[in-house]
């Protein structure tokens, strides 16, 4: 029996982990995602990076909805991205605005200490449609590269997505920078793996 092929059907990045993507360039939906479809597997793949940014609105309201008391609130700007073909390090110099996210957290100790679960939600607005995840963030610590950086992963599961697809899950790396120490954005670098209805 052959393993079952998994289709990439985009990259797109939403939030740096304190890398400088650049000035963002306009949205242009059809060349956000790049399709490489080899076969009909049913799957959707996207990697893409997210970045605070105090020109998307929206989290407040959508934060509302939260299943869970929400005191953290974070409207994102999202980002494609293409990785170096010789090792796989990513590389931003042609990132492209693609759309935004925005993120509600219940955080229940601010000293942030390392294997602390924290409620979090979030909107992902991509060029195909919209998609909502429920779930935690898992904190990893506080003091890398420099003590108040927090780093975290956060793994979600679909509870909204576009008509056609079925269910799947959102998973994290994520950097939060409560104190706004110098060099470093609040973002994250996310992979959603969508299943299509049959």
């Amino acid at each position: 029996m052959r393993p079952p092929r998994f289709t990439i059907v985009a990259m797109v990045t939403v939030i740096s982990l304190g890398c400088d993507a650049g000035a963002p360039q306009p949205m242009a939906p059809d060349a956000a995602l790049v399709a490489l479809l080899p076969a009909s597997d049913g799957v959707r793949v996207y990697q893409f990076r997210t970045e605070e940014d105090p020109e998307v609105t929206g989290a407040a309201a959508f934060c509302a909805t939260a299943p869970f008391s929400v005191n953290v609130r974070l409207n994102a700007s999202e980002f494609s991205v293409r990785t170096r073909a010789s090792d796989g390090r990513m590389v931003n110099d042609d990132a492209r605005r693609i759309g935004t996210a925005l993120a509600c957290a219940q955080i229940t100790n601010f000293a942030f200490p390392p294997g602390l679960q924290q409620n979090f939600y979030a909107r992902f607005e991509l060029p195909d449609g919209t998609y909502t995840a429920l779930g935690t963030c898992t904190l990893i610590s506080n003091d890398v590269p420099v003590k108040g950086l927090v780093l975290a992963g956060c793994t979600l599961k679909l509870t909204g997505m576009p008509a056609g697809v079925k269910g799947g899950a959102a998973v994290s790396l994520s950097v939060f920078n409560p104190r706004r120490l110098p060099g470093f954005a609040t973002g994250s670098q996310w992979t959603i793996q969508a299943y299509e209805s049959p």
